[in-house]
């Protein structure tokens, strides 16, 4: 997987969380990101943004990403859960968006998902 490859995944998550996802792990992929998106196929990341998108959770992990992407078991990702660091946990629910917000989101995410589909 190439740069600009990463990059453009990094993106499509920033679409999808917004800046507490950028201020939380970077402009740029980090290296624990970028060594586990590596290890995963085309068809697991695209897994793992689709379920990022259809969650309607405001934050996703490391651990969970790759979950997702793996397709693994509740049981695991309760696990991998409780590894997340509690300084960056989201507490405060008025930042987050309206339904109206969330979805025009969620179709600007996929819009932008079926353009990293066709470049990958």
């Amino acid at each position: 997987m190439t740069n600009d490859q990463l990059g453009e995944i990094w993106t499509q998550l920033a679409y999808i969380y917004g800046h507490t996802f950028t201020k939380a792990y970077g402009a740029i992929p980090n290296p624990a990101w970028s060594n586990e998106l590596r290890k995963l196929t085309h068809a697991q990341i695209v897994n793992a943004i689709d379920k990022c998108v259809d969650s309607g959770k405001p934050w996703v992990s490391l651990p969970e990403f790759v979950a997702w992407a793996k397709d693994i078991s509740e049981s695991h990702r309760e696990n991998a859960a409780m590894y997340r660091d509690d300084r960056l946990r989201i507490t405060d629910n008025a930042h987050l968006l309206s339904n109206d917000n969330r979805d025009a989101k969620r179709k600007k995410a996929r819009y932008e998902l079926a353009k990293l589909r066709a470049k990958l």
